[in-house]
């Protein structure tokens, strides 16, 4: 999966926001505001990637449980997808 359109991540007033750019802003004109966490799994979802890959990246980098991990990267991955702005 990956998202459908660039987006840029910027920090913007102390909170970090992700941006379409390009051929997206016609598509998605908001903005979707992030933590940490989620900046890395969108800069992640910037090329093709499967969801165990990020799991097993944010759960090797942050020394947590697995399970855990899996259960919030699917929530946002499905908060993505009800706005539409990833492909499989």
């Amino acid at each position: 999966m990956k998202l459908k359109y660039e987006f840029v991540v910027k920090n913007v007033c102390g909170s970090m926001v992700a941006v379409a750019v390009g051929d997206g802003t016609s598509a998605f004109n908001g903005m979707i505001k992030l933590n940490s966490t989620g900046a890395e799994i969108m800069e992640m979802l910037a090329v093709p990637t499967a969801e165990d890959k990020i799991v097993d990246a944010l759960t090797e980098k942050y020394k947590a449980d697995r399970a855990e991990v899996a259960e919030a990267v699917a929530d946002f991955i499905g908060t993505l997808r009800e706005n539409g702005v990833i492909e499989d």
